[in-house]
């Protein structure tokens, strides 16, 4: 299987960037279980952006499903935008 959570498309992802050394890569999503858990199968720093599939979601609802899915974001932001 080639996608998300699947390690193998993160390092396809990196193969893009490979003069980027894999600490200074952060996957950015919005779905703990699939962009955030992915990237920390991969190995990689994550963020997740609180907009689309968790919009609506409390904080305690991200850390059960940060848990859950062993999955806890690196970084948080509101929105991707100003």
């Amino acid at each position: 299987m080639f996608g998300k959570p699947h390690p193998a498309i993160y390092r396809h992802a990196q193969s893009l960037v490979s003069s980027i050394a894999a600490d200074r890569i952060v996957f950015i999503g919005d779905s703990i279980e699939h962009d955030i858990a992915g990237a920390a199968g991969a190995g990689l720093a994550s963020r997740l952006v609180r907009t689309g599939v968790l919009a609506t979601r409390s904080e305690d609802d991200l850390a059960r499903l940060s848990g859950e899915h062993g999955a806890p974001p690196d970084f948080l932001m509101e929105r991707l935008t100003l």
